[in-house]
C-alpha cells in the first residue's frame, strides 16, 4: 500500500492495518513497510478481494439525515427545497462505481452497499473519533448484526438527532466511507450510544466492517489492489 505521506502517517497506517488484521483473526496476514519505506506490505492473505480492500479503506462512521432517496430513475427537475443545486445534480448523476473519501462537515450523495438505492445526506453528526468499539455478532432474527458503540460525545450527538427526529418519519443513514449500510427511521431517542445494524451484508463483510470501526480510521484510503496479498 503506497500512500505517498510522512514516516509518521505511514506508521499511523501500519499500525491501523495492523489491528484490523488481528481483529479479524487473519492469522497467516502479516502487515510490514516495504524496504524503502514507501509501501506498507500485506503478506500471507487468504481472503477475498472485497475483505482486502476493506482493510484498506478509511474507516469512518457517518450519521446523516436522509435529504432524498430513490431506488427508481431519479426524477430530475430543479433541486428541492433545502439541497443545492451542486448537491441535487451530484445525485442525479451519482456513479456508485465510484469511490468517495467521505467528509463528515459536508453533504453528499451516496450509494446502498449493494447499490439498490442512492441517496442525497445531510452532513453527519459524527466524527472520525466518535466510535469507542464495534463488533460483529447475530440478531435474534439469524441475520448479519453490526454492533457499534460510541463516546460519550458520540452518544450525546446521536442523542440530540435521535430527539429531533423521533416520530417524524424521517430517516437517517448509517454510512461508512461514503456508503449506506442501513437508512433508519427513529421511532424513539437514542441515549445510550448503541447502534444495531442488521442486514444480508455477509458474515466476512460484517466482520471486516467491525474490525474497520474498532480499529480506528486510516489517516486516508490507501490506494487499490494491485494483486491478491498486497495493496498499494
Amino acid at each position: 500500500m503506497t500512500s505517498g505521506t510522512t514516516s509518521e502517517t505511514q506508521s499511523q497506517e501500519l499500525a491501523v492495518i495492523r489491528r484490523r488484521i488481528a481483529f479479524e483473526q487473519l492469522k497467516n496476514a502479516t502487515a510490514s513497510l516495504s524496504p524503502d519505506g514507501h509501501d506498507v506490505v500485506l503478506q500471507g492473505l487468504t481472503v477475498n478481494t472485497q475483505q482486502l480492500v476493506l482493510l484498506a479503506d478509511t474507516g469512518v462512521l457517518g450519521l446523516r439525515p436522509v435529504l432524498a432517496m430513490t431506488s427508481a430513475p431519479r426524477p430530475g427537475g430543479p433541486a428541492p427545497q433545502g439541497m443545492s443545486a451542486d448537491l441535487w445534480h451530484w445525485y442525479e448523476t451519482l456513479d456508485c462505481s465510484e469511490l468517495l473519501v467521505e467528509q463528515p462537515s459536508e453533504q453528499i450523495a451516496a450509494c446502498q452497499w449493494d447499490d439498490s438505492r442512492e441517496y442525497a445526506l445531510d452532513a453527519s453528526v459524527l466524527d472520525r473519533t466518535s466510535v469507542a468499539s464495534a463488533g460483529a455478532s447475530v440478531s435474534p432474527q439469524g441475520t448479519d448484526q453490526l454492533d457499534i458503540q460510541l463516546t460519550s460525545e458520540g452518544a450525546a450527538r446521536l442523542r440530540t438527532l435521535t430527539i429531533t427526529l423521533a416520530g417524524s418519519g424521517r430517516q437517517v443513514a448509517v454510512t461508512v466511507d461514503g456508503f449506506v449500510c442501513a437508512a433508519l427511521v427513529i421511532k424513539q431517542p437514542i441515549a445510550d450510544g448503541r447502534l444495531q445494524i442488521t442486514g444480508d451484508f455477509g458474515t466476512g463483510m460484517t466482520q471486516s466492517l467491525a474490525a474497520m470501526l474498532d480499529s480506528g480510521p486510516l489517516p486516508a484510503p490507501l490506494a487499490s489492489a494491485r494483486g491478491p496479498e498486497s495493496i498499494h
